[in-house]
């Protein structure tokens, strides 16, 4: 029975990724699509030998060992994609992209010292799980073995840098924009950890069978598991578009690596007084000239209003008026709304629009993060 449930899950599996894999090429391309494609493809391998083995049990082998490459191709192809949805100018491969495909590389090398085993010692090696005296057999079982622990520390070694990615994509967008529904990306992080778990509790069951011969976990869990994650990943992937998409910042001509904010600010001149000067101009531009109510407002338009340097706001906010600027303005459409709350009968949603909010969810999480409690509660105290 648990067999017939692996069968059916993979067999899912395998016509979800092509149905993805499908759609994705018939649409127009953006910049995210290409590594986007490659994790579809790597999820259509690795699902695949399972159905193949079902009805072509002499090929089961070969596909067995088709799935290894796709295994070692998985975890790159994802940080590509969060790369292309994180990237502040548009996103396209580069030579220094290349590194990322030397584990598959390695895998598909492998892949062909499996092709030109006999059937008889290939069949040994992958079905029954033999070893094979002979020294290229035990070359290729040893490959095999060097490429799965890579495999395994390489998922982790990925894991961990996508969502350190993602922390640093977040603060980054709370730097330069004050309205970021729909980009902060946090189906990502919460994708990513779920497959962690799985990929965890998979990993445990596997040394634990293999050592005491003790069921952690049902193998048809873990495998409806991964269908759901991968199921609702592609709903997700291919409805995303890029967190700067729209809004990309001018490419510079060398790539900079992220700095942290003491980096960030070590070589500005920018001086208390003359900080102090630019906080009043950007108060001025809330106060006077309501700038808070653009629901568009970003730190370039108001770098433009008050002819200042991007930078040197970033750092005022940062340093002098201690907010980011996404909290800063939306500080100052909180304040604004709320007499609105106290004294009209209005829609939660008509005064959040009024006062720069894009949603009503942005504008509920930014005035409880102000205020300590929700709109509504708001009122009922008023």
């Amino acid at each position: 029975m648990q067999e017939a449930v692996i069968l059916i899950t993979m067999a899912m599996a395998l016509g979800q990724a092509a149905l993805c894999l499908s759609l994705l090429l018939m649409r127009s391309r953006g910049p995210a699509d290409l590594p986007l494609a490659a994790v579809f493809v790597a999820a259509l391998m690795i699902a695949l030998p399972q159905p193949v083995a079902e009805l072509f049990p002499s090929a089961a082998p070969l596909f067995t060992a088709l799935s290894l490459p796709a295994h070692l191709g998985m975890a790159p192809a994802l940080w590509l994609y969060v790369e292309a949805l994180t990237a502040e100018t548009p996103w396209h491969p580069r030579r220094r992209h290349a590194w990322h495909a030397i584990p598959a590389a390695l895998g598909v090398l492998a892949l062909l010292c499996v092709i030109a085993l006999p059937a008889a010692e290939r069949d040994a090696m992958l079905v029954r799980g033999e070893m094979v005296p002979l020294p290229f057999a035990l070359f290729t079982a040893v490959f095999i073995f060097a490429l799965v622990l890579t495999w395994i520390g390489q998922t982790v070694a990925y894991g961990w840098r996508l969502l350190r990615r993602l922390a640093r994509y977040r603060l980054r967008l709370m730097d330069l924009f004050a309205n970021n529904d729909q980009r902060e990306l946090r189906w990502v992080s919460v994708l990513v950890m779920i497959m962690a778990i799985i990929w965890g509790l998979a990993l445990i069951q596997v040394i634990l069978d293999s050592t005491i011969n003790v069921a952690l976990i049902s193998p048809a869990w873990l495998h409806g598991l991964g269908l759901m994650a991968f199921w609702a990943f592609a709903v997700c992937g291919l409805r995303q578009s890029p967190g700067f998409a729209g809004r990309y910042l001018p490419e510079p001509e060398t790539p900079a690596a992220p700095k942290t904010p003491q980096q960030k600010y070590q070589k500005s001149a920018l001086g208390p007084e003359q900080a102090r000067r630019v906080a009043s101009r950007i108060e001025a531009a809330m106060r006077e000239d309501r700038l808070f109510l653009d629901p568009n407002l970003s730190l370039q338009k108001l770098a433009a209003h008050i002819a200042v340097a991007p930078n040197t706001i970033s750092q005022t906010l940062n340093e002098t008026l201690g907010e980011n600027f996404f909290a800063y303005v939306n500080r100052w459409r909180v304040e604004a709304a709320q007499p609105l709350i106290r004294t009209s009968d209005r829609t939660v949603l008509d005064i959040a629009l009024e006062v720069g909010f894009n949603s009503k969810s942005a504008f509920y999480k930014a005035f409880k993060a102000t205020t300590g409690v929700t709109p509504v509660q708001y009122k009922e105290k008023s």
